[in-house]
């Protein structure tokens, strides 16, 4: 039992390790497309009704 729970903590800890870059980068790519796409109404909402 504690071995495995062992194992599982350290799978856990490895895969946080490794996630963590990946994961970094999804979420600045979240946010890029995110603003990106703010970005676009802004500009749509500007061009329909320019003031």
């Amino acid at each position: 039992m504690n071995l495995v729970f062992f194992i599982l903590i350290v799978f856990i800890v490895f895969n946080a390790g490794v996630d963590c870059r990946r994961r970094r980068m999804v979420i600045d790519d979240v946010i890029r497309q995110k603003r990106a796409m703010l970005f676009r109404e802004d500009m749509i909402v500007k061009h329909d009704n320019p003031i």
